[in-house]
């Protein structure tokens, strides 16, 4: 709370040089922002992969903004990736196989549910395609 306090008087005393900051050329203001992105990450754990790290998904992110390509599959699998991995393990080996999970009606709605949204995606973006190949 008291954090919060001070945050909105700092914001208030010098929002007038926050929007001066917006006035600086992108071609300074990109490369001071990347490095203190870089200098940030090696603080963190003094390691240089975290630098390493974020330089890498910064090109990937760049490559899907160029592609067009949404960004938010690829951060939700990176960050709930391995705890679904482990838990699909653990499933698994406590029921021997893959289809003792259709035994179960959460797992079947879940699952439908999920099948559902896929095609639908599918088709939205099928029908997008064909109406700018039509409008072409």
């Amino acid at each position: 709370m008291v954090c919060t306090l001070i945050m909105l008087v700092v914001e208030w005393t010098c929002i007038k040089g926050f929007v001066q900051v917006l006035k600086v050329p992108k071609h300074i203001l990109l490369p001071l922002i990347l490095i203190l992105c870089c200098v940030g990450a090696y603080a963190t754990n003094n390691r240089v992969f975290d630098v390493q790290s974020i330089l890498i998904f910064g090109v990937i992110g760049y490559i899907y903004h160029k592609f067009g390509l949404p960004t938010t599959p690829f951060v939700l699998c990176f960050l709930i990736g391995e705890m679904l991995e482990t838990y699909l393990r653990r499933g698994i080996m406590q029921y021997k196989s893959f289809g003792a999970f259709f035994h179960r009606p959460i797992f079947d709605v879940f699952f439908f549910i999920a099948i559902g949204v896929l095609l639908w995606s599918l088709t939205k973006e099928y029908k997008a395609y064909l109406a700018k190949k039509k409008a072409v």
